[in-house]
């Protein structure tokens, strides 16, 4: 279920703008943080696969170095497993089968979507709504106050990158 109106300015950004809300505000996950929070992976349900398994290692390796894994997540994460492995399988197998534009044509000629490529947009579906409540997509984890790093290794890349924006007198 979507949430409803404006995302919420962070508290930070609120104070800054000297606003009275950010005084006022209801404290937030950035500011408590997790509410039993875990620091390493625990196992995979026995009954994973070996592909299950490699993404619950990672998935798990970054929601517990973001401080958002507990044990409140861990069926959110065991299904985002197994949802991401079903949906890379679908993938792989519509690449492999050459039926990457997703049409049957029947005896009739009547031109329908390929089943597959139905459970995938299904499944793509569902790992877009198991991501952001995960926070792992970027607009989620803004929205948790999951700190996201920047990827720029040289300070000098990103003068430049600013560069274009600004024209020179």
């Amino acid at each position: 279920m979507a949430k409803q109106g404006r995302r919420p300015q962070p508290k930070k950004v609120l104070d800054m703008r000297g606003s009275w809300r950010g005084k006022t505000a209801l404290p937030r996950v950035e500011d408590v943080g997790v509410t039993g929070a875990v620091t390493t992976v625990p196992d995979p349900p026995g009954w994973f696969t070996e592909a299950m398994r490699v993404y619950w290692a990672q998935v798990g390796a970054a929601l517990a170095d973001a401080g958002m894994l507990s044990s409140m997540t861990g069926m959110l994460l065991t299904r985002y497993c197994v949802a991401l492995t079903r949906w890379e399988y679908v993938q792989v197998w519509l690449s492999a089968n050459g039926n990457d534009h997703g049409t049957i044509v029947s005896e009739s000629g009547y031109v329908y979507a390929h089943p597959y490529v139905t459970l995938a947009k299904n499944l793509g579906t569902e790992l877009l709504r198991l991501e952001q409540e995960l926070g792992i997509t970027p607009a989620s984890a803004r929205s948790l106050g999951i700190p996201i790093p920047k990827e720029t290794n040289d300070a000098s890349q990103a003068v430049d990158a600013k560069a274009r924006f600004f024209r020179k007198a």
